[in-house]
């Protein structure tokens, strides 16, 4: 109905004295209807949609306190989607068509990267959440989460394998056997261990902690001091200062024994610093500012930065999302992240 075509303030008192006090809404019809959200008006959108950022999400307490949601709180479903089914059929997932029906209108369908087009400028992802309050993100991470894991994977395989060429009579060594053996490890409660979970993609809370606890035990163990010595150049005979894993690897190409290379290194302890560096030196990297949580949080969370996480449940509604931190990876199955809404 265009704004013509609506009635004005005079005509609408004449029809309602026509018809008596039958077209008046009591106030304990209203008390009775107080979880019904209003209808939308495209002012009201309008209005709305001057509150929100480029990337479509709240800027301002009038957009998180808007009339027609309430955000990080459960909305029930009302009489709007009573008839439509929660449960997911051929096109759409659990609860999409059912929240949709709330706000009148239909799903995107499997080909869009996000479920819901609201007619308030926002896209709406819903995931239904699992006995255990998780839900599974689908192919928007795969690349991300494969560079990961590939990294993590890489990083623990070296690990064994470079193992056998360290010196014994060091810290560090016996550091890494008990790094190896957790790697390795079962346990009653879970029957995978960390370094099979991982090649299987299927790593349980437990070990992606210890995973976590790995990497930042490797990091600290690969610490390696800014020393310089001098060696002479293979090219001109000349004297020039080598950071230590520049030395390390110029002795070695210049094929000098392990004895003489620890004696220009240092000590034992360098020398197998350095050996456990080389071998994984590019993979590393990816965590030095970071955790391997805080990784996999980030890719998380970068999923919803242009729309809206959605958690829909059966009984208690739909609760959109602007807190993203509470959303937290907590394992690893069927080759994706497992997240975790923790609020």
């Amino acid at each position: 109905m265009n704004d013509s075509s609506k009635l004005n303030k005079k005509d609408e008192e004449k029809l309602c004295n026509s018809f008596g006090n039958s077209c008046k809404v009591s106030e304990e019809s209203l008390d009775e209807k107080e979880e019904m959200l209003p209808e939308i008006s495209s002012k009201d959108i309008e209005k709305f949609n001057d509150t929100l950022s480029d990337d479509g999400h709240c800027d301002s307490e009038e957009c998180k306190n808007n009339k027609y949601c309430k955000y990080d709180l459960w909305n029930k479903w009302t009489d709007k989607s009573s008839k439509i089914s929660f449960k997911s059929n051929n096109n759409y997932g659990d609860g999409e068509e059912k929240l949709g029906s709330e706000y009148g209108i239909i799903p995107m369908g499997q080909n869009s990267s996000y479920d819901l087009d609201m007619p308030f400028n926002q896209r709406w992802e819903c995931k239904k959440l699992d006995k255990d309050g998780s839900f599974r993100l689908g192919v928007e991470i795969s690349s991300e989460y494969t560079i990961i894991l590939s990294n993590t994977l890489y990083i623990f395989n070296n690990i064994k394998n470079i193992y056998t060429y360290l010196q014994d009579g060091s810290n560090i060594k016996n550091s890494l056997k008990k790094i190896i053996t957790k790697l390795n490890e079962t346990t009653k409660k879970c029957k995978t261990s960390l370094i099979n979970g991982l090649k299987k993609h299927e790593v349980s809370e437990s070990n992606l902690k210890k995973a976590n606890d790995i990497i930042e035990n490797i990091k600290k163990i690969t610490l390696l001091d800014n020393d310089k010595i001098e060696l002479y150049s293979s090219y001109d005979g000349k004297k020039y200062n080598y950071n230590l894993l520049d030395a390390y690897n110029k002795l070695h190409l210049e094929n000098i024994n392990i004895k003489n290379i620890i004696s220009a290194i240092g000590d034992i302890e360098t020398y197998n610093q350095l050996c456990i560096i080389n071998s994984i030196k590019n993979n590393i990297k990816m965590f030095n500012n970071c955790t391997l949580l805080e990784k996999l949080n980030e890719i998380i969370r970068n999923v919803f930065k242009n729309k809206f996480l959605v958690v829909v449940d059966e009984i208690k509604g739909y609760k959109p999302i602007t807190k993203l931190h509470y959303i937290i990876c907590y394992r690893i199955t069927h080759g994706k992240p497992r997240c975790k809404y923790i609020m």
